[in-house]
């Protein structure tokens, strides 16, 4: 039905569970500072940038269920969860609709963080758009205060996630767990 649009095809690929070590990096002090964003938000990023040098790595997680509905439906469903110790300190439940254009994917979110995970908010705006070739994709969402951009491409043997802000970068390497 819709197995050879490339928003179906990657996807597919991409389906099940994933897995890294979740790196993030400030990059530019004086931004981070000059960006307004909640304290929390502040707190949480000084923490997943300097916390893995101080107790090791932070675990970033993310689970596609494909097979469930869109090869019916077009819907998608995804779970990220970034945790240490076992502790879930920011997860985020998203449906996606892939789009008849074969490129657009349409996400509805909401998103919780330690200690509040029992109050999940929605999470958005979100982007999504997929590569002609279905090889990777380009998301937009909100993160830290700003708009977080974030590259997705397939690789050997994994996924690479780069993530970017006016005053950080993060980059997984996602591997099927």
């Amino acid at each position: 039905m819709h197995d050879d649009l490339p928003n179906h095809a990657y996807y597919r690929h991409n389906h099940g569970g994933w897995t890294a070590a979740f790196v993030w990096q400030i990059t530019d002090w004086s931004a981070f500072w000059r960006t307004p964003m909640p304290l929390f938000d502040r707190f949480q990023a000084i923490f997943f940038a300097l916390g893995p040098r101080l107790i090791g790595p932070i675990t970033f997680e993310t689970d596609v269920d494909y097979h469930s509905r869109a090869p019916i439906d077009g819907y998608v469903q995804h779970r990220t969860r970034i945790l240490k110790w076992g502790v879930v300190l920011f997860e985020a439940a998203e449906g996606m609709t892939l789009q008849p254009d074969g490129r657009a994917v349409k996400v509805e979110a909401s998103a919780a963080q330690f200690p509040f995970r029992g109050w999940p908010t929605p999470y958005g705006p979100i982007t999504a758009r997929v590569d002609a070739d279905a090889r990777g994709a380009d998301y937009t969402f909100p993160g830290f205060g700003r708009t977080v951009d974030q590259r997705v491409d397939i690789v050997p043997g994994g996924v690479d996630v780069v993530q970017r802000t006016a005053w950080g970068v993060g980059t997984h390497r996602l591997r099927a767990r």
